[in-house]
C-alpha cells in the first residue's frame, strides 16, 4: 500500500473557479511525476498563507519527507506560476 501524501494549497483571495483550477494542474502534473510511483498525491484548498503537506503511512525518515516538500514546493510553485 502507498503512503499518502496531501498537498494544502493556499487560497488566498482567489475565486473558488481559479482555486479549482490551480488543484486540477497541480494533480494533472504530480500524476505525472515520479513522486506518484511511491505515493498517493491529494491536493486541496486550505486557508494557510503557504504551501503545507501532512504525510500519512510512510515508512521514511522526517529528513526525507522535508526533502520531498522542498521538491514538491519548487515543482508547484513553476507549475502555477
Amino acid at each position: 500500500m502507498k503512503p499518502i501524501f496531501v498537498i494544502k494549497l493556499p487560497q488566498g483571495d482567489l475565486s473558488p473557479m481559479v482555486i479549482t483550477e490551480c488543484i486540477q494542474r497541480t494533480k494533472k502534473h504530480l500524476d505525472q511525476d515520479p513522486i506518484s510511483d511511491d505515493y498517493h498525491i491529494l491536493v486541496i484548498a486550505d486557508k494557510s498563507d503557504r504551501i503545507e503537506f501532512e504525510c500519512f503511512n510512510t515508512p521514511i525518515t522526517e529528513t526525507k519527507i522535508e526533502e520531498l516538500q522542498k521538491y514538491l514546493t519548487r515543482k508547484i510553485e513553476l507549475i502555477n506560476k
